[in-house]
């Protein structure tokens, strides 16, 4: 799946239940879910995230998802399938 700024016209706790919508969704499907965005917010809940710049990879980082604990939802089983994100620095 591919989501482009799916927060971004959203308060936080609006934004956290698309955030869990998604990755339950992958989780369900199998799938994968890009998100695109400019909300750091989301780092956390990412297995990997890649920063870009002026239209030029500038890191590729692979973490485990951290999926904040303050976070309604239940978390995901450590083999599930996470978001990837894209979250510039600015």
């Amino acid at each position: 799946m591919f989501a482009d700024e799916p927060t971004s016209a959203l308060d936080w706790e609006n934004g956290q239940q698309v955030i869990h919508l998604l990755t339950e969704t992958a989780r369900d499907h199998g799938a994968m879910v890009l998100v695109v965005t400019h909300d750091h917010r989301l780092t956390p809940f990412a297995d990997r995230v890649y920063e870009l710049a002026d239209g030029k990879l500038q890191s590729d980082t692979e973490t485990p998802a951290t999926i904040p604990s303050d976070h309604a939802q239940a978390p995901m089983s450590a083999d599930a399938p996470r978001l990837r994100l894209y979250a510039p620095q600015g």
